[in-house]
């Protein structure tokens, strides 16, 4: 189980790395490109007008950034719950089996103290006791 766990929970790091990785790329290539063109602006009207335009992309791709971020951690949940659930059943009885072997362990623990309580009180008996019927003498 925890195996699968595992895989499952590097699957979702490896593709949110894999997102992150495509996104820093995609946004150094629009900073890039938004540099080269702001270099030829004539003026600050004609500099701000072109600022606006070259940030439209990287919105574009934060919002689609977003919406895939959302998709590789949903299908992650799906998958780690999915093995949770495939695994429950496993652990439940591993469980079950466990308590048990503790219920069962405990149970001749009981009897052996038992046992041991019931000779120890014959032999105490036995000792007080001399064969006429006469208590023998005890000594403190």
């Amino acid at each position: 189980m925890l195996t699968d766990m595992s895989s499952r929970f590097y699957d979702a790091v490896r593709k949110m790395t894999e997102l992150n990785m495509h996104l820093c790329q995609l946004l150094i290539e629009d900073a890039t490109a938004a540099g080269r063109q702001l270099i030829t602006a004539a003026g600050p009207i004609e500099l701000s007008t072109m600022a606006v335009h070259c940030l439209m992309p990287s919105a574009e791709r934060l919002r689609d950034y977003q919406q895939r971020l959302v998709n590789v951690l949903a299908g992650a949940q799906v998958e780690l719950t999915r093995c949770a659930e495939s695994h429950l059943p496993e652990a439940t009885r591993s469980a079950a089996a466990v308590a048990e072997e503790v219920v069962r362990n405990s149970a001749e623990a009981n009897e052996r103290i038992a046992a041991r309580h019931r000779s120890a009180m014959e032999k105490m008996s036995s000792q007080t006791h001399v064969p006429d019927g006469h208590q023998a003498a005890q000594t403190h």
